[in-house]
């Protein structure tokens, strides 16, 4: 059936509003009837009726004038285009006289069971037939009644009936299952003799009462547990609205076997493993049916339900010229929208890219003759294929079909024989995914992009064949983790700092997690629960259990829940951590008790921090399968026996549940695992760090997150979450299955298949304390050892030269310069020579190029991918020769820090002023402030200073003082700990004498609307964070806060004026130098590490703030201090 909405109105809007209002006058009348009976004859449903807000449908009136129901969800029409036909057809077709189940010896068929309501044309036919003197209808959505109100009149309707003797029961939001106690309760008291069945719609519950009906003994009913599903499983769908199978006019005897021969023929040499399947298939579901004209249908068995319309090939036809007028490509080009990587190099060359595309107008149009890549989900009886193929050349084509008899009714539809012919002979490819309900469709799809280049999704497009709820939420499912799976990809710095983060881990003797170990289970350990703690919402009510049992039980923070255990005096044995950026030292550090932390042992994957590492007790890691770094370092260190975890993404939660799975151990508890939450302001445990001493959020998370995501949950229907957390979800249940463990969800959060719900006040723990400790000594001891250091130094030496790696560098530089794009031909070569490029060097084994420029050149490619489709050719050639500039100036910026800063670790943060202020008050109690700021006008900005780290003292006598002066032009001549200088002149003077130097961009911040110049409270904070720290000699830049899209004018000269300088940033300032910094001299007093950065641009002198609304929000934060 045609049933997007897009095939039932007017493509222009003008004539489509023309029809709406000439029948809404009519509509409207109907409503009012409808609420004028229902008001009289069955005020129970009235309610209904009036309610202003739809659930799940709504009405709306076609090109034709007919009235027609659209699912909210989905966005699916269920009639065809005209319903009142359809309807009386189908109605005419049921026969429902031959389901009639007697209850006398009469036989008069006096009731009819109808199951759906929809517009309600067939009970209007029903009730005006005088057939049936009781009338039973089951809904199992409340809107359709609602929706009938504008498709018959009620009021006409209920009062015939009642003129009649007809009786009317209307079950709505009853979906059939009380059948049998509902027919014996009107038996009891109505004189029923005989009852019919009309299904009017599909739907698992009706099908099964359709399947018990049609067996004649009304007494199985009784003993029958009715399906309670309203929706199918991804092969099984069955569109709600189908029409039925006419005698003689569809049949199999119709098909052309000889088409299905020749097909057969072709998968043999092609497709092998499909014709072993296909060359004796026999249809499980749906028979392919032809009628006098050849053309092809599918028909449910059982049902004689067809799945297209009398006339698949135009139905298709149609289907498949609405997409080449209105064509989706995917495009899974995807910015970094978060914070703390931000200065990352790739995300700046991200940012950079996405400024020359907004320059240049979305290509739209129909869809172009020759495409890179299409996806086809769901080909149907592939009426469609015929016409793709006939008018387009699609480079590379992938097709999945979960349903089997589907694709075995394309043998008779789609000529696979020419297809597969021309796809070999022309050297493009076709993949086939035939029978996946989409459990395996990710991953499938993600290895044919590799294969082929990853680039490729950029320039994809997207069509479904046809509507399958199943089906829908594979292609959502997958949509999202190709989301996430990109947004995540080993982009440069991600591959550079996990190399050196790992390598850092190794050659400090860190143990790894083993493939093969002693069993750690055994009598004694087998029933030691483990409690994965994570810092979801539920947390705030499991922590009494959680103090209650933590004796006897495994205890693993996950994250950020370490603050909520903190706070409430629970010590875990384990703590993990995923991420491999410096935001876990900053969220550790701000519980402000490093004896705390030397209590626990920490449990992470082989990129984690080194500062992160060394806040804790101990480390023990495991390899995250797939990285860079991981691929890179196996490769070198040759054959190992390390296990190498492939389920440890995206969430630190689906780490410890791939590691404790990994281990082999047995009882699991899922604690704060929510990942998904009620209220979209209680989002995680409210003793955590996302929410204030006063319970009020740090920050609204909701904001910058996309919380709208709905799935089933845990305690209660539905809850709400947002695409990681829903990915998340997919892999930890996917690791589950895979597990022999047993899994416990105590969360009211979303449901995880695998994990079995358990209320908290249900929790029994049978171990001892003796037994969690033995446990816990036994995980720390036998499953995990060091690396053998001097194997990975020979193993690297001998993979990874340097020379070889700048060298590669080079080639790449010169592959942009002697590439000119001048044609959309060149553009394509270029983005291919660039692909056998990083491959050849993979092949060639003597650098690391490939794992470092791997994610990072795909995601080039991808963006010139996307010009591809620009017809104007100027147009075309200026954006990409923009691009390839850009490119080759990161390419060398890449370069530099390969070659200066190759073990150099990583310098991002979060929330880095709350963990600059636990440094600030340990230096304070430690070793004391003794600050001078000159001129005394300046001590103000002090004093805020002080009120804003809570510093009391600042004359203390440990130390000699540190002079802050202001451009005070007494004190010009007199040496200084750091001065402060609005202007480039005056720093580069005060550079030659003064240990530190800041440069306060006054003169560029001219636009206070959109720029915020850094208060001299934050100034002085840099320059005593840098002074007191063992850098020496250094220029300090706080960073203007500017309004995004807003660039101040002047920065260039900034740029210019300290070229010739080493550059290391953090979040808000950027420090210059005259020499390389030492690894230690990087992290300063206030916690910070500086990151080295290639050269100085004007992207580093500014914060962006993304909204108007956060920026007036920061600027109202800096200035209520003053």
């Amino acid at each position: 059936m045609l049933n997007q909405i897009q095939l039932h109105i007017h493509e222009d809007e003008e004539k489509q509003l023309e029809v709406e209002e000439k029948f809404s006058k009519h509509i409207q009348a109907r409503q009012k009837n409808a609420i004028e009976a229902f008001r009289r004859y069955i005020p129970s449903l009235l309610p209904i009726l009036t309610r202003r807000e739809f659930k799940t449908s709504t009405v709306f009136c076609n090109k034709h004038g007919n009235v027609n129901i659209i699912d909210y969800f989905s966005g699916q029409v269920v009639y065809g285009e005209f319903p009142a036909n359809e309807i009386a057809e189908h109605l005419r077709l049921s026969d429902q006289d031959s389901s009639a189940i007697s209850f006398s010896e009469d036989h008069i068929h006096n009731a009819i069971v109808v199951l759906g309501l929809g517009l309600g044309l067939h009970i209007e036919s029903l009730v005006y037939s005088k057939k049936y003197k009781y009338i039973i209808v089951y809904e199992p959505y409340p809107d359709h009644l609602t929706c009938s109100a504008s498709a018959i009149d009620w009021r006409d309707l209920l009062n015939f009936a009642q003129q009649n003797g007809i009786s009317l029961f209307l079950q709505i939001g009853q979906n059939g299952r009380t059948l049998y106690k509902d027919i014996q309760e009107l038996r009891e008291n109505l004189p029923l003799d005989s009852i019919c069945l009309y299904k009017h719609f599909n739907s698992p519950t009706f099908d099964h009462i359709q399947e018990i009906w049609q067996k004649g003994d009304w007494h199985k009913f009784e003993k029958q547990n009715i399906s309670n599903s309203l929706t199918y499983d991804v092969v099984n769908y069955i569109p709600p609205w189908t029409l039925l199978n006419s005698e003689n006019e569809w049949l199999s005897s119709k098909l052309c076997f000889e088409t299905k021969e020749r097909n057969l023929e072709a998968l043999e040499k092609f497709f092998p493993s499909l014709f072993d399947e296909y060359k004796d298939y026999v249809p499980q579901g749906w028979s392919p049916v032809a009628d006098s004209n050849g053309q092809v249908n599918i028909c449910r068995l059982g049902i004689e339900a067809l799945f297209y319309s009398q006339n698949p090939k135009d139905e298709c036809e149609r289907s498949f010229e609405q997409f080449r007028h209105h064509p989706h490509k995917d495009g899974l080009l995807l910015g970094y929208k978060g914070t703390k990587l931000r200065n990352y190099l790739h995300y700046r060359m991200v940012a950079d890219c996405q400024s020359i595309l907004e320059s240049v107008e979305d290509v739209k149009g129909e869809l172009p003759e020759k495409l890179r890549a299409l996806i086809v989900m769901g080909l149907g009886n592939g009426y469609t294929l015929n016409s793709l193929t006939e008018r387009h050349k699609v480079e590379k084509l992938f097709i999945c079909e979960p349903n089997r008899d589907f694709f075995y009714a394309s043998l008779f539809c789609v000529n696979w024989s020419a297809i597969l012919e021309e796809f070999d002979q022309s050297e493009r490819r076709i993949y086939l995914n035939i029978g996946d309900d989409g459990s395996n469709l990710t991953d499938d799809l993600l290895i044919q992009f590799q294969s082929i280049g990853p680039y490729v999704l950029a320039n994809t497009y997207f069509y479904q064949g046809y509507y399958n709820e199943g089906l829908a939420r594979a292609i959502s499912q997958l949509r999202e983790q190709l989301q996430v799976i990109i947004a995540m990809g080993d982009y440069f710095d991600n591959a550079k700092y996990g190399l050196s983060h790992t390598i850092d881990s190794i050659t400090s003797d860190v143990p790894f997690l083993r493939k093969t170990f002693p069993s750690l289970v055994n009598d004694a350990t087998r029933n030691v629960p483990i409690f994965v703690v994570g810092n979801g919402p539920s947390l705030d009510n499991l922590l009494p259990y959680l103090k209650q049992e933590r004796e006897k039980a495994v205890v693993i923070s996950c994250g950020t829940a370490l603050q909520s255990l903190y706070k409430n005096n629970i010590i875990p044995d384990f703590h993990a951590e995923i991420e491999m950026n410096r935001a876990t030292h900053d969220w550790a550090v701000r519980i402000g008790d490093k004896a705390y932390l030397k209590e626990i042992v920490l449990l992470s994957c082989n990129g984690i921090h080194p500062d992160t590492r060394n806040l804790y007790k101990s480390t023990l890691l495991a390899f995250k399968q797939g990285e860079a770094s991981t691929v890179a370092l196996m490769e070198a260190y040759g054959k190992h026996d390390f296990k190498l975890l492939e389920h440890a993404y995206p969430t630190v939660s689906n780490f410890v549940i791939d590691l404790v799975t990994s281990l082999g151990l047995q009882q699991v508890y899922l604690l704060g695992i929510d990942l998904g939450f009620v209220s979209e302001k209680y989002h995680h445990s409210k003793s955590s760090g996302y929410y204030l001493e006063n319970g009020q959020e740090l920050y609204a998370y909701s904001d910058t997150n996309n919380t709208s995501v709905v799935v089933p949950g845990n305690l209660r229907p539905w809850v709400s979450t947002k695409f990681e957390f829903k990915v998340s979800k997919s892999v930890i249940e996917q690791r589950i299955a895979k597990s022999k463990a047993d899994f416990y969800n105590l969360n009211d959060g979303a449901r995880i298949a695998g994990a079995s719900p358990l209320k908290p006040e249900n929790l029994l723990i049978m171990s001892s304390p003796s037994q969690k400790d033995a446990l816990v000594a036994s995980v720390c001891d036998q499953a995990f050892k060091p690396l053998d250091k001097a194997r990975l130094t020979d193993g690297l030496t001998q993979r990874f030269s340097k020379p070889a790696l700048l060298e590669e560098f080079d080639s790449l530089i010169t592959l942009c310069d002697e590439n000119d794009l001048d044609s959309h031909s060149s553009l394509e070569a270029f983005i291919e020579l660039q692909r056998e490029f990083i491959v050849s060097s993979l092949f060639r084994k003597k650098s690391q190029l490939f794992f470092l420029l791997n994610g990072t050149l795909n995601y080039i490619n991808s963006v010139m991918s996307k010009l591809l489709d620009i017809q104007d050719e100027a147009l075309l050639c200026d954006t990409a020769n923009q691009l390839k500039f850009l490119w080759k100036r990161y390419v060398q910026d890449m370069q530099r820090i390969m070659d200066l800063d190759e073990l150099g670790t990583d310098g991002s943060g979060s929330f880095y002023a709350l963990r600059r202020k636990v440094y600030i008050q340990k230096y304070a109690e430690t070793s004391g402030f003794n600050i001078r700021v000159v001129p005394k006008v300046n001590e103000v900005w002090l004093k805020e200073w002080q009120l804003l780290n809570s510093v009391c003292d600042v004359d203390s006598q440990k130390r000699d003082p540190i002079i802050v002066n202001f451009d005070d032009e007494e004190h010009v001549l007199e040496r200084v700990n750091c001065k402060v200088s609005s202007n480039i002149e005056g720093v580069l003077r005060s550079a030659e004498y003064d240990d530190t130097v800041v440069f306060s961009l006054d003169t560029f911040c001219v636009d206070k609307d959109v720029c915020l110049l850094p208060p001299k409270f934050d100034q002085i904070n840099h320059a005593l964070n840098v002074t007191l720290s063992s850098i020496g000699k250094a220029i300090v830049i706080p960073k203007l806060l500017v309004l995004k899209g807003y660039c101040p004018d002047g920065l260039e000269k900034v740029v210019e004026a300290f070229q010739k300088r080493f550059v290391y940033e953090t979040q808000d300032f950027v420090v210059l130098t005259e020499t390389l910094l030492k690894n230690d001299q990087r992290v300063l007093t206030f916690g910070d590490r500086l990151s080295f950065r290639p050269r100085l641009m004007t992207s580093l002198l500014t914060v962006l703030i993304k909204t108007e609304k956060a920026f007036k929000d920061v600027v109202a934060l800096k200035k209520r201090y003053k």
